[in-house]
């Protein structure tokens, strides 16, 4: 059942995305994230999009919803973690709420999808 195993699977995903939103948020790690942000393409990708014409809040929501496309995907959620925790400054409950919700979302498009398949 869809509706049952996504829900689990989202705490299970939401308790591996909270142990490295700590790790990422509370100790050195953070410092090598914040050295990231002046690397070539890192540096491109900002002077697009702080020197043109977007303003802060939909920069913030391009951040948001490119973050948690990352989370609710397939892919490594420890790319979309570390965008939240380090370059935001989003909160423990708010990002274990966003979290939980694009990882269970995830799931259950894939859980549908492979019901579809077979």
């Amino acid at each position: 059942n869809p509706f049952l195993a996504a829900p689990l699977a989202g705490i299970g995903a939401l308790l591996s995305d909270l142990f490295l939103f700590s790790i990422v948020r509370y100790s050195a790690f953070h410092d090598e994230v914040y050295r990231i942000r002046f690397s070539p393409p890192i540096r491109w990708i900002r002077s697009h999009l702080y020197h043109g014409r977007i303003p802060e809040r939909v920069r913030n929501y391009i951040l948001w919803a490119f973050a948690g496309i990352i989370i609710g995907s397939p892919l490594p959620d420890e790319f979309g973690v570390i965008l939240l925790g380090s370059v935001t400054k989003i909160k423990g409950r708010p990002f274990a709420a966003l979290c939980f919700a694009f990882n269970t979302t995830g799931i259950f498009l894939i859980i549908l999808a492979a019901k579809a398949v077979v």
